[in-house]
């Protein structure tokens, strides 16, 4: 008997982890998190400084999502990302300054003399094609990009936000 509870328990252990790693995939499908981190699709952060949002000219819509999300100085955040990709070895100087060209800025490294953040126009802006950057930190933007695209196509709705007493007890006032 006592080989019969060992396999049972060890088969319940096993059919347990199986069925959650099932259900679990379906859910990242619907979800669409199966291609997080896929870098082979461009990145269009081409961006006329000339031009606003509202006639939704010569604006890629990477960066129309970028703005839409973090404001009108995204750029900054976008900065501040090549800094922290560069700082951590991720990159090459040449690898954020195409980061940089591709958002309609140019970019010299810390410390160096001159302006390191500069608006260059329309015409010297380029698509981002991840597959050229190295693994780590073209998954890391991958993952950025496409999250951002899924947080922006779930935004929340008033109507989703309203206080229900009877889950919301702690959060409410």
């Amino acid at each position: 008997w006592l080989l019969v509870i060992l396999v049972c328990a060890v088969d319940i252990y096993f059919i347990f982890y199986f069925a959650s790693a099932l259900v679990g995939s379906v859910m990242g499908q619907y979800r669409q998190l199966n291609d997080l981190k896929n870098v082979s699709q461009p990145v269009d952060l081409r961006w006329d400084h000339e031009d606003d949002l509202e006639h939704n000219r010569n604006h890629g819509e990477d960066a129309k999502t970028f703005k839409n999300t973090f404001g009108p100085d995204w750029h900054l955040i976008w900065r501040e990302m090549i800094d922290s990709l560069y700082a951590e070895s991720l990159i090459t100087a040449d690898h954020a300054r195409s980061l940089a060209r591709a958002a309609g800025r140019s970019w010299e490294p810390p410390g160096e003399e001159g302006r390191r953040w500069q608006v260059i126009g329309w015409a010297e802006q380029t698509l981002l094609h991840l597959s050229g950057f190295p693994q780590l930190a073209a998954e890391r933007l991958a993952y950025f990009f496409h999250t951002l695209k899924q947080i922006t196509k779930e935004q929340i709705t008033e109507h989703s936000c309203s206080f229900q007493s009877r889950t919301d007890a702690l959060t409410g006032e």
